[in-house]
């Protein structure tokens, strides 16, 4: 095999061009010859088994169709009797839809009177949501204005304070910590 591998790569890297070929012509013939090794022995040791395989599966298919025609027979022996029964139940499904319809009839009428109490609930529940829900948003929108002034007048002091205030102010906070200091 490495003969014929060696012989392959001699044929492919004298072809006839101009400079190098970008493709690898030798790696190509290389795998193609594995490849047609590979081939040649799967055929030669598979054949019989598979020849094998086949008849036998073409045996039980036959024993297949063999046995659905006896089923298929038994199913319209079947299916003959259960028509006459057929024929027969018309009368008895008259009878069990008549009975069904007064049951769903009483049925309909306690679904009626558990949806409407059911609804009466959900009115309630929504009453008390919508009191939670306005209480929570007026809590909400009074801490925004509480914020938004905080920002205002923060804005404000920050424009019109200058340099020497600031000083004095850092100056009074530090003597407070002090003194607080001092005092615990």
């Amino acid at each position: 095999m490495l003969e014929i591998e060696s012989l392959i790569g001699l044929i492919l890297t004298t072809s006839p061009g101009a400079g190098p070929d970008p493709f690898n012509w030798v790696y190509v013939g290389k795998h193609t010859a594995n490849l047609a090794i590979l081939v040649f022995v799967l055929v030669y040791f598979i054949k019989t088994p598979l020849k094998n395989y086949l008849m036998e599966r073409r045996g039980e298919i036959a024993k297949k169709i063999e046995s659905s025609k006896n089923e298929i027979t038994e199913a319209k022996g079947l299916f003959d009797k259960y028509m006459e029964k057929m024929n027969n139940l018309e009368k008895e499904i008259k009878d069990l839809k008549e009975s069904i319809k007064n049951e769903a009839d009483i049925e309909r009428q306690e679904i009626i009177k558990q949806a409407e109490i059911l609804a009466k609930n959900i009115r309630e529940d929504a009453k008390e949501t919508i009191k939670s829900e306005t209480a929570k948003a007026k809590h909400e929108i009074q801490n925004e204005v509480v914020d938004l002034a905080l920002q205002l007048a923060e804005n404000l002091i920050k424009s019109n304070l200058n340099e020497s205030d600031s000083k004095r102010i850092v100056e009074d906070f530090v003597s407070e910590v002090n003194e607080t200091k001092w005092q615990q």
